[in-house]
């Protein structure tokens, strides 16, 4: 299906899904020669964005380096309990028993696939560094001194 298909059939926007295409939230999402996305008809719409993914995923690699960290963060349990459950069912994470989720989550662990996407996640922010130059010129004309700056804030967008 495409990316227009797909915004219809999950009730979002063309660009919602691309974005979450390009991020890498709907794994079986293929770009096709034409710059097109070709994706499963059988995937599921992801329950957030890549941003609100890795947090969850970086929190479970906390907890399994044996740190003391909430799981469930915010007020928002069912929306983290559906996220977590996407994670699991589309390779993220580890499966594991649903029931009582917060307590067997702790077996869960993330997968390759989990830390391509913090990766991914972390050469993206590393690519909008902010790069500061500044220019000064001074001059002595015979009449006046006079001082020029200027400064200019800029993106890098590889």
């Amino acid at each position: 299906m495409t990316t227009k298909e797909m915004a219809k059939k999950w009730d979002c926007s063309v660009d919602w899904v691309r974005q979450r295409c390009v991020e890498g939230m709907i794994p079986l999402a293929e770009k096709q020669r034409n710059r097109k996305w070709d994706i499963p008809e059988t995937v599921c719409k992801p329950p957030c964005t890549r941003h609100r993914a890795v947090v969850l995923l970086q929190l479970l690699l906390e907890k399994a380096e044996g740190n003391d960290v909430e799981l469930f963060p915010g007020n928002d349990y069912d929306t983290n309990e559906k996220i977590y459950g996407y994670l699991a069912e589309n390779g993220f994470i580890t499966r594991f028993q649903y029931k009582k989720m917060e307590k067997n989550l702790d077996s869960a662990k993330v997968l390759r696939r989990g830390k391509e996407l913090i990766e991914s996640a972390t050469v993206k922010r590393k690519k909008h560094i902010s790069k500061r130059t500044t220019v000064s010129a001074e001059a002595d004309a015979k009449i006046a001194k006079f001082r020029v700056e200027h400064e200019r804030n800029s993106q890098t967008d590889e």
